[in-house]
């Protein structure tokens, strides 16, 4: 949940970009902290490694690494970026 809406109740463009990035990249991950997971990862070239085990045989890698791009694109802190 996007701090802003839960601290003030403020509902906004960025929370519903936020809360659609978070959603997908919730829809692949696996462990620890997701933002932190989901930016190390990305850095280190190794985003796969976000894919649940239980599908990563069986879904499109390149698919895959879009939804992580557009996640990550979707809770930058700044809007516009």
């Amino acid at each position: 949940m996007a701090l802003e809406y839960a601290m003030q109740g403020l509902f906004s463009v960025k929370l519903d970009v936020f809360s659609f990035g978070v959603l997908l990249l919730e829809m692949i991950k696996h462990g620890e902290s997701l933002l932190t997971l989901a930016w190390k990862l990305w850095f280190e070239g190794r985003s796969l490694e976000l894919t649940d085990p239980s599908i990563k045989e069986s879904c499109d890698a390149v698919q895959v690494v879009k939804c992580i791009h557009i996640g990550l694109l979707c809770v930058q802190e700044d809007p516009i970026d």
